[in-house]
């Protein structure tokens, strides 16, 4: 195979069954070509016609012929010779009868050979020849694909009407092929060159059809630059970027270059001012820069959360991200998620938290606490919450913003908590002793059901009357000092109270109302017994609801009430915080004396209350009223002495001959919570209790108890249980 590209357009045909100087035309663009000449040196295929082959523009008629005879030439091959005749309109005049070629035109008109046949697919070339030859893309068909040349015709295609090619259709195809070269070039740009047999670089054959165009040699892509890390963070800090997408060009860029030092580097500045605009939530900048995510969201069935660690997750919460300088606000933030779940299970499966957890949800929308900043403790049956204007919770903490701050606070806050934790176990451990002990002396004696139990311990009572389903508790308020517990009665409640008052309990509220008296170890005895004595009214208050089918009891300031709340009050604290029950109230067996010195001093005496009497009194204003006028003394003194009496009276009808008296007190005790019966006022309930029937009964036990005082009271020596509680924090 021998391939020739044309001159003018580059398309490359099979010319090995060409003889030497033969002439034929590219199917592509109409050039005439000559078989087996070699290129002219320095130009290029397709970039002009070879010389001799230019057309003449315009012909005369019958010019063209050959002079003299001879047969005309036959195509190697054994293609049919032209035949004779009148030329078309337009066409050339054959060559006749002579031997020579057909040649174009006349003088000077060098000689048109025939059109290039390529070679049909069955392998034949048109015109007979086996030979393969390559079509040109976008030239004519072969004649022998239809069939003989029309008259006029030398197998090579129609002349133009000057007797030249079409040129018209020359123009259009050479056209089409100019411009699939060009999509070519744009979108095949990898075809790899041929050298000169048409063979391409690569060893495969490069010949096809004529009118394909040479293969193009690949361009080798050209590798920019790397950019540097330096490159990435100077356009950084002239080009600032405001939004994400502008913030993530940068950031991939840098992720790009891998473990660069310097990418590293340039990616952390880049997530710390993306974290502040419009990468606030981004976790993968976070992360990168050490950030731990808080994302425990407090549970949906927990509805009162007005606890600290509570507080303290919601804070988090929103907070969201801890960065790396935060590590103990994270653990802090934690402690508190853990303990929100521990929160979540008890009241899922601890009947009793969850009582305290309506009663805390009842404090929190109570008009005169909804405002203030309480801590609680929950000591089974009690709820003990201890107010302080100036304390914070560590978890309080996680909402400072300013970090010095904080780191302030937090120490602040370490020491006052310790002290704080030191109260709320003696409390703890106090009212839960007394309610211990006062389940020993008459849980069974008078029916007590414990007040945390279902329905508050009774079940038993109908659908309406049932209350407490999830027990009864009892709150204990304390406040930190005597001026808080002053203020919060003037500026909060806007109500007056003694200014010796240093604690009481509420039948209004069912609470306890203290203040605590400190560490003074003159104070430490009496507010010890004074929590005791106060607690000792609540329960007597919430057992009488729990005997009376949880109505109310009648609010009274009777004998009964401050006796029982000091004989049971007098207690002395254990190293271990545990409660020794004694029964002797050292203050009151301390002022009775006192007392007594003074008004014999005065030259008078101690004076008794007739048991009849103190047994009648339903107020403290009847007892003034009744002793200033009785026996002429200022009604402070009194009110002091129906103290001492009503406890020296409780504690003889317990101790007396060996509990003489002792089952008839518990008989008493018990028809004062069973309201039920009708005796309301406590003269009737003793009466039947004693049985007491006439005055000759009144008298009997009038003298017994006078001369006790007399006898045995003002003569025993208070300093026998004189003790030293133990200070707080101490052994446990």
């Amino acid at each position: 195979m021998k391939l020739q590209a044309c001159t003018k357009c580059g398309a490359q045909f099979d010319v090995s069954e060409f003889s030497v100087g033969q002439q034929f035309s590219c199917g592509s663009c109409g050039e005439v070509l000559t078989a087996h000449a070699a290129a002219p040196s320095g130009r290029t295929p397709g970039a002009g016609r070879t010389p001799g082959a230019s057309r003449s523009k315009s012909r005369q008629p019958g010019s063209g012929r050959a002079s003299g005879g001879g047969a005309p030439a036959r195509r190697k091959g054994g293609g049919a010779p032209a035949r004779g005749g009148a030329p078309k309109r337009g066409g050339r005049a054959p060559a006749r009868g002579g031997g020579g070629k057909a040649v174009e035109g006349g003088p000077g008109h060098p000689s048109r050979g025939p059109q290039y046949q390529p070679v049909q697919r069955g392998g034949q070339a048109a015109g007979g020849s086996t030979k393969r030859a390559p079509s040109a893309r976008g030239g004519r068909r072969a004649t022998a694909r239809r069939g003989a040349a029309p008259e006029g015709e030398d197998g090579g295609g129609r002349r133009g009407p000057q007797g030249g090619p079409n040129k018209a259709l020359l123009i259009g195809a050479g056209a089409a092929v100019l411009l699939i070269v060009v999509m070519l070039v744009v979108l095949g740009g990898d075809k790899k060159p041929t050298d000169g047999d048409g063979t391409n670089m690569a060893g495969t054959s490069g010949s096809g059809s004529g009118g394909n165009r040479a293969n193009t040699v690949k361009e080798p892509e050209v590798q920019e630059p790397e950019e540097s890390a330096q490159d990435i963070m100077g356009e950084y800090g002239t080009q600032r970027p405001t939004m994400l997408k502008q913030y993530k060009r940068f950031i991939n860029r840098l992720k790009a270059l891998g473990d660069d030092p310097g990418a590293k580097e340039g990616l952390r500045t880049v997530y710390e001012d993306f974290i502040k605009g419009p990468g606030r939530d981004d976790k993968e900048a976070r992360k990168y820069l050490g950030y731990k995510e808080f994302p425990h969201e407090i549970p949906e069935d927990i509805s009162f959360r007005k606890y600290p660690h509570i507080e303290a997750v919601e804070i988090a919460y929103n907070k969201q991200w801890f960065g790396p300088d935060e590590k103990e606000d994270y653990e802090t933030a934690m402690k508190a998620w853990k303990e929100t779940q521990a929160h979540r299970d008890k009241l899922i499966n601890d009947h009793r938290f969850l009582a305290a957890d309506s009663i805390r949800a009842l404090i929190a929308h109570d008009k005169h606490f909804k405002d203030y900043y309480y801590a609680t403790r929950w000591a089974d049956p009690y709820l003990i919450c201890y107010s302080s204007k100036d304390r914070l919770s560590e978890y309080d903490l996680l909402s400072i913003e300013d970090k010095a701050e904080r780191a302030l606070k937090r120490k602040e806050i370490a020491k006052k908590k310790a002290e704080f934790e030191k109260v709320l176990d003696e409390k703890a451990a106090i009212f839960q002793g007394l309610y211990k002990e006062f389940h020993r002396l008459y849980e069974k004696k008078l029916n007590l059901k414990p007040l945390m139990g279902k329905y508050g311990g009774r079940p038993d009572y109908k659908l309406g009357v049932r209350s407490f389903e999830y027990g009864c508790p009892m709150v204990i308020w304390i406040f930190d000092n005597k001026t808080s517990f002053n203020e919060y009665h003037s500026k909060v409640k806007q109500e007056l109270i003694p200014h010796n008052v240093a604690g009481y309990f509420s039948p209004k509220t069912g609470f306890v109302y203290l203040y605590d008296e400190g560490d003074n170890p003159s104070g430490r005895v009496f507010e010890i017994n004074k929590n005791v004595h106060e607690g000792t009214h609540q329960l007597e208050f919430w057992f009488t609801r729990q005997r009376n089918r949880w109505a109310k009891p009648i609010p009274g300031q009777d004998w009964f009430g401050e006796g029982i709340a000091e004989f049971i009050g007098a207690v002395q604290m254990q190293p271990d915080r545990s409660l020794k029950f004694i029964g002797v109230n050292v203050p009151r067996l301390k002022g009775m004396q006192q007392a007594a010195k003074m008004l014999e001093g005065q030259g008078n005496e101690y004076k008794l209350f007739p048991v009849d009497k103190l047994v009648s009194f339903t107020s403290y204003a009847e007892v003034q009223q009744w002793g200033s006028t009785t026996w002429g003394l200022n009604p402070g003194l009194v009110l002091g002495m129906f103290y001492q009496q009503s406890w020296a009276f409780t504690y003889f009808l317990n101790n007396y001959k060996n509990g003489r008296y002792k089952e008839r007190f518990e008989r008493f005790f018990d028809l004062v919570l069973h309201r039920e019966t009708g005796f309301s006022e406590g003269s009737k309930a003793f009466k039947e209790a004693f049985r007491i029937r006439d005055e000759d009964d009144w008298e009997d036990i009038n003298e017994e108890f006078h001369e006790y005082i007399k006898d045995y009271l003002m003569d025993l020596k208070p300093s026998k249980w004189d003790y030293t509680p133990p200070k707080r924090g101490e052994s446990k």
